[in-house]
């Protein structure tokens, strides 16, 4: 009986202080409720980790930790204790932990059968364990317990178990296991949330082995299961648990879950405050950059970053080394290619129950286009097709490099040492321009290059004196020369001559030259070119066969007396081309005597003759050969 006294005053104590807390929260309340109309954002509140649940061993109860708690989370436990005949005075408790409510319950003869609820919370710190021991009541006979932990709550700006302000988790002053009773349902207290998406967890104890279903309320509506954990047989305990997030303020309405059978049972709502973030961070990645630094480092010119965040703010993306900044203007990106384009994303990693923040600018960047036209060309291919070999073109550019110059037809190509010109007449220059268009901030590039065309070389024209074919020895020769055609480059007209076709030698047009000793004379021209792909002309030449002199013996046979008129001369001749001829005088040359009109006489015969004068004297014989060439030699009278 003495205890049961002691549980009778110490609840009429409890709920007077109850009552005193609900008046201090309800002008709180009023107090509060303008702070909702700001730009805060409230986080997400969420479960950390799985919930856990344990059984009663002994005169306490080892729950395991959720997994994933980190400082700052909440952890909420509910524990149930059983036992017949004793009362059970003492509430489940450990160290570190906060009791929100407990209370027991008693049913039977004499009230014999009781249960005790306990509804604890701890904020974590870092410290824990991998699992909380909490103590019971001496005379606990049985029971079981669960953990929940959530994240995102703000610890310190709601109330707490006692119904202070400004000092604890709860969106709302706790309340208290209440609606007792058996049967197969459990009807937690209506509570009234004060902030937006707070969390509600409705918590419910049995004391029965039950299992649960169908959790719910008003607003927000269904809840879901956290756990619904037993201990023994029809006569054992169970505790359960689920939540959700209230979107708006104001009343949840009752908080209902079935039983799968009666069972005494009494269940409670609280309401977790989402921590709020007053000052969010701000992302300013910054205008699209353009830019023509190749693989030169591009600093992040514009960015900005505000509001709470923690760390450094960091960039990413691209292909390339970022080297990161306090300063997210003061942040590079170095390429590793040339070129290209990608979207870069700033970070900023949102300080304690802020969110994070992101934005994004593309970064596109090229190597400034160098065209390279290459060498002058100067080539003899008159209307043909000229290949731009030896040109080039490197950095970024947007198209194909675009050739450009009159008098002729292009036609491009992705490479542009590919590209032909083909021209519209036979020999010409020009000016060609190789264009670039410059992209990704690059500007254009051009460079020129020199095109100089013609036909091939053409030789120029000879006239001969004399008319080429054979000459007598000794005679002179020569050629008149001129100037060939065609060609590009350095042009030369070369004219040379040669004897007895031996080595050719510079001549000079017109001069004579001497057949002497020689017995062929060669003179030629052509036309040299240095441009690609001429070549030299045809020579023209002319030439002669330089024929030897013929040569005669003679013997005469002098007259026997004065006006015998016996006498005669014998010719022989050699060394010329038969057939001879000869002729001779009485005066040095002056009167040839008989013959054709200068005079001349087919010898009779090969290359004897007799030639009988018509008297005594000194004649002049000359002979020639068929080539013409004549030879004097004189003879006294017979």
């Amino acid at each position: 009986m003495i205890r049961k006294y002691f549980f009778l005053v110490k609840r009429s104590f409890f709920n007077v202080l109850k009552q005193k807390f609900r008046l201090i929260i309800t002008v709180l309340t009023l107090g509060l409720s303008n702070l909702f109309f700001t730009n805060d954002l409230f986080a997400d509140i969420v479960q950390r980790g799985s919930a856990t649940t344990g059984q009663i061993s002994g005169n306490s109860i080892t729950i395991a930790k959720p997994t994933g708690i980190v400082a700052g989370d909440v952890m909420i436990a509910n524990i149930i204790q059983h036992v017949g005949f004793w009362d059970l005075d003492i509430d489940a408790s450990l160290t570190g932990w906060t009791e929100i409510d407990g209370r027991m319950f008693t049913w039977g003869l004499g009230s014999y059968w009781k249960i005790r609820g306990t509804l604890l919370y701890r904020i974590a710190d870092g410290t824990e364990g991998s699992s909380f021991t909490f103590s019971l009541d001496g005379d606990a006979s049985g029971g079981v317990g669960g953990i929940v932990a959530f994240s995102g709550v703000d610890v310190t700006g709601g109330y707490n178990a006692g119904g202070t302000a400004n000092s604890g988790p709860f969106d709302v002053d706790p309340g208290s296991y209440s609606n007792y009773a058996y049967d197969a349902q459990l009807n937690a207290p209506a509570i009234t949330t004060n902030t937006a998406n707070a969390a509600v967890i409705m918590f419910g104890i049995v004391g029965y082995a039950r299992s649960f279903s169908n959790w719910a309320t008003t607003s927000p509506g269904t809840l879901t299961e956290l756990y619904g954990a037993t201990n023994g047989n029809n006569e054992g305990t169970s505790v359960g648990a689920a939540w959700a997030i209230k979107p708006t303020t104001g009343s949840t309405g009752t908080g209902t879950a079935s039983l799968n059978n009666n069972g005494r049972n009494a269940s409670m709502m609280v309401a977790l405050k989402a921590a709020v973030c007053s000052n969010p961070p701000t992302a300013e990645a910054g205008q699209n950059i353009t830019t023509c630094t190749g693989t030169s480092a591009i600093a992040m010119t514009g960015a900005t970053a505000s509001g709470s965040y923690s760390g450094t703010p960091t960039w990413s993306g691209g292909g390339g080394t970022w080297v990161q900044n306090s300063n997210p203007a003061s942040a590079t990106f170095t390429p590793s290619a040339a070129s290209g384009s990608f979207t870069a994303t700033l970070t900023l990693t949102g300080a304690g129950v802020c969110p994070n923040a992101t934005d994004t600018r593309t970064i596109t960047w090229g190597t400034q286009p160098v065209a390279e036209a290459g060498n002058n060309i100067t080539t003899c291919t008159g209307t043909s097709a000229i290949t731009m070999t030896g040109a080039s073109a490197s950095g970024t550019y947007s198209g194909t490099p675009t050739w450009s110059g009159s008098g002729g037809t292009w036609v491009q190509n992705a490479n542009p040492s590919l590209a032909t010109f083909t021209p519209g007449s036979a020999s010409g220059s020009i000016t060609a321009t190789l264009t670039l268009t410059g992209t990704n901030g690059c500007s254009n590039s051009t460079d020129t290059r020199t095109i100089t065309w013609g036909t091939q070389p053409l030789s120029g024209t000879l006239t001969p004196t004399p008319a080429a074919g054979g000459v007598c020895d000794g005679s002179n020769v020569s050629a008149v020369a001129t100037a060939g055609t065609g060609g590009v480059g350095t042009i030369a007209d070369v004219l040379e001559y040669r004897f007895d076709g031996g080595t050719w030698t510079a001549y000079a047009s017109g001069t004579n030259l001497n057949t002497t000793g020689h017995t062929s004379i060669d003179i030629q021209t052509y036309r040299t070119a240095t441009g690609s792909g001429c070549t030299s002309s045809i020579p023209v030449m002319v030439s002669w066969t330089v024929n030897p002199l013929p040569t005669f013996t003679y013997s005469k046979s002098d007259i026997t007396c004065f006006g015998a008129g016996n006498g005669f001369i014998t010719i022989n001749a050699s060394n010329g081309t038969s057939p001879y001829f000869y002729r001779y005088s009485t005066n040095g040359g002056s009167n040839w005597i008989g013959g054709d009109a200068e005079g001349w006489i087919q010898f009779v015969t090969g290359t004897t003759q007799v030639i009988s004068p018509p008297g005594p004297g000194d004649y002049t014989i000359q002979i020639k050969d068929s080539n013409g060439c004549a030879q004097i030699n004189c003879t006294p009278a017979p």
